[in-house]
């Protein structure tokens, strides 16, 4: 199911991936509002952005709360960017200055290590290392997901129970 979700946002299928988003999501950012937003950014000219397939591990138990059963998971993937200028025609020397600076902020942001500038194609690439909730009715099928960012826990605790909040 994972995979399935991942390959929809890597085509960029933005409608189509939401039906794998946890549902109880919705309840706090409206579907067509955050495929809205996808679809904005994705399409913006200031960036290009792709993501490559993933791995994925770090598996806990799965366990039941109340009426469901969850499981999280660590997705490692990769994005790439490339950050346009569309505003003003620069230098070489500009250019490269710009991406220094960006390269710089997507370090202080996802780590030293997870960072890599390809001079040739102005690419960044990004790893990231993401837990993931899963939640199903069954236990089985019908799996929906949502990344636990730890910047957004005060949102993760008014749908995800905190006993599988935990596993983070």
């Amino acid at each position: 199911d994972f995979t399935d979700y991942y390959q929809l946002i890597i085509d960029m299928e933005i409608e189509s991936s939401m039906d794998y988003v946890i549902d109880d999501f919705f309840e706090l950012f409206p579907k067509d509002e955050l495929v809205t937003m996808f679809e904005e950014m994705y399409t913006s000219p200031d960036y290009d952005i792709a993501f490559e397939m993933n791995k994925l591990g770090n598996f806990s138990k799965i366990i039941k709360v109340e009426n469901a059963y969850y499981n999280v998971f660590t997705n490692f993937s990769a994005m790439k960017m490339r950050f346009n200028n569309t505003e003003t025609i620069e230098t070489k020397e500009e250019k490269l200055a710009r991406n220094r600076e960006v390269e710089i902020d997507l370090k202080e942001s996802f780590g030293q290590e997870n960072v890599v500038f390809d001079t040739e194609t102005d690419f960044f690439t990004i790893q990231t290392n993401t837990r993931v909730c899963a939640k199903s009715i069954n236990g089985t099928t019908g799996w929906k997901y949502l990344n636990l960012e730890k910047n957004q826990l005060d949102i993760l605790k008014k749908i995800i129970p905190k006993k599988v909040l935990k596993l983070m």
